[in-house]
């Protein structure tokens, strides 16, 4: 399985994190919770539909297909969204919270019309590789509510583990939700 995991990981290595390193990821959690390259597959979520897609074909993820999260690549940023679509993104991994934007130093796009949800909103994401192909990776961005706040309860659960000094790479698979 640790061959799986270093293989599927960006660049063919993920990151062993101190507890130190989690502390410091914990200062960037207070305000999340209320890019990829080759072989990375860009995922979302439709709940419309209660699905999971992957790519620019839509493909839908098996369910049985088991992924892991590294925390390393946790992501935290801005998505600027205009004429209902993104027009602007901002991030940085939570590992490098120097790196973080404030939301008061963003360009501004405006006019925005607030009745249609335009503007700066705080985005969240993380990279999963495939436990099933070394070769298959996700990332995993959002700007919903319940998407931010479900991320950041697994980022909150992955910090507090990784500071406690236990396990903290998280499987899981492709469980369908619909609203």
């Amino acid at each position: 399985m640790s061959n799986a995991l270093t293989k599927s990981a960006p660049k063919g290595a993920i990151a062993t994190l101190s507890p130190e390193a989690f502390g410091e990821m914990e200062e960037s959690l207070h305000d999340v919770g209320s890019g990829g390259g080759t072989g990375i597959l860009y995922a979302n979520f439709s709940g419309k539909l209660g699905k999971y897609f992957v790519g620019r074909e839509r493909a839908e993820i098996d369910a049985e297909e088991v992924f892991f999260a590294d925390p390393a690549t946790m992501l935290k940023g801005w998505h600027c969204w205009k004429g209902s679509k993104p027009i602007a993104k901002v991030s940085w991994f939570m590992v490098n919270p120097r790196e973080a934007v404030a939301r008061e130093d963003l360009p501004d796009h405006s006019p925005y019309k607030s009745d249609r949800g335009e503007g700066w909103k705080r985005m969240v994401g993380i990279f999963a590789g495939s436990l099933a192909s070394a070769e298959r990776g996700l990332q995993f961005t959002t700007d919903s509510v319940s998407g931010v706040n479900a991320l950041s309860t697994l980022f909150a659960e992955i910090v507090g583990r990784g500071k406690a000094g236990e396990p903290y790479y998280p499987l899981f698979s492709s469980d369908k939700e619909q609203f």
